[in-house]
């Protein structure tokens, strides 16, 4: 059974016609404190399998993944009001869960650190790279790329949510002091959709001495980021605070070289196959920029190793390692009612 959120559009497309559909309500409060446990209670599955927050009350073993702790790490990289709500309910439903999935072995040691549970309850399953990012000709790359957002120039791109913890305003910074120190006819494009910081960041954009240099693409489609991707020089991924970085691996699977954070998960990520740099210093990601774009050898060998290592990172592996899981969270669930029924003992005039 497939439960779907009725804000989630066309999620329910691609959702296979052999599974049930329960089509609960996109209000958080509604769906978590009332909505999901009622149908649960009403279709009885195995286990159900729930983001940071499961429903109140649940009457199935709940399997949960959390991709970071950040809000509490880094508590200043979100609104109060956020930080107050994932402080309240991700601690609950981590310790009453059967399983905890996480994306990293770094996530991992940062969940068991703050929530001090059973280790063997916590299992890292890293991400995949969707079968959709792959190299395309760069021409037709331009060509979309030209059509769709006017860029003729050749750039690097960067790509996140505009927010604190990815680190926009440093790598304008850098990017200022890389073009306005060398002589390079590159653009930064800016990829991501807005938020509360928006504001901070195009702020710092419009102030920047490369600021007619800068573009903001918004949010956009996956099509348009594989061409995005694809006609690109290299990615830039500066990101402060990462519980995996999915975007240096979609861009090494379109075969882009990528210079990231030496910070978080992305080194454990990355594997030696991208230029890392400390993000709180403007001169490293300058310089990282500079020695991809400038050493055509060196940019050739990180595109070739960053293939290699997006290819160890399959749907199918992710898909295997949770459904195993699964497996060993309903086959618990099933013993352990099991065992109970052996233990009732009949009541006289029952």
């Amino acid at each position: 059974i497939a439960y779907l959120s009725a804000n989630l559009n066309g999620l329910s497309t691609c959702v296979p016609n052999r599974f049930e559909r329960r089509i609960i309500s996109d209000n958080a409060f509604i769906r978590l404190g009332i909505d999901m446990a009622k149908r649960l209670r009403e279709d009885r599955p195995d286990l159900v399998h729930v983001q940071y927050t499961g429903p109140l009350n649940c009457p199935v073993p709940v399997v949960v993944t959390v991709h970071d702790v950040s809000f509490l790490e880094h508590p200043e990289y979100f609104t109060l009001p956020r930080v107050l709500q994932l402080r309240l309910t991700v601690e609950k439903t981590v310790r009453s869960a059967a399983k905890v999935i996480t994306v990293s072995e770094f996530s991992r040691k940062c969940i068991l650190k703050h929530f001090k549970v059973d280790p063997s309850k916590v299992a890292a399953i890293p991400n995949a790279v969707s079968s959709h990012f792959r190299p395309i000709q760069r021409d037709q790359a331009r060509s979309i790329v030209r059509k769709r957002f006017g860029y003729e120039r050749p750039f690097v791109v960067t790509v996140g949510d505009l927010q604190p913890r990815k680190n926009q305003i440093g790598l304008i910074r850098a990017f200022e002091q890389l073009v306005t120190s060398q002589e390079l006819p590159h653009d930064l494009v800016v990829v991501g959709q807005n938020t509360w910081y928006s504001d901070h960041v195009t702020e710092a954009a419009a102030k920047s001495r490369a600021a007619d240099r800068i573009r903001f693409t918004g949010w956009v489609s996956d099509d348009e980021l594989l061409a995005l991707y694809n006609a690109s020089e290299m990615l830039v991924f500066p990101s402060f605070y990462e519980g995996f970085g999915l975007p240096v691996l979609e861009a090494m699977a379109c075969g882009r070289a990528v210079a990231c954070s030496d910070t978080s998960a992305m080194p454990e990520v990355a594997n030696a196959s991208a230029i890392l740099f400390d993000p709180t210093r403007t001169e490293e990601i300058a310089r990282a920029m500079k020695d991809v774009l400038l050493d055509s050898q060196l940019r050739t060998r990180m595109e070739r190793r960053g293939l290699q290592r997006a290819s160890q990172f399959t749907l199918e592996g992710t898909a295997s390692q949770t459904l195993e899981l699964y497996y060993e969270v309903a086959g618990a669930q099933r013993r352990g009612v099991k065992r109970l029924a052996r233990r009732r003992v009949p009541v006289s005039g029952q």
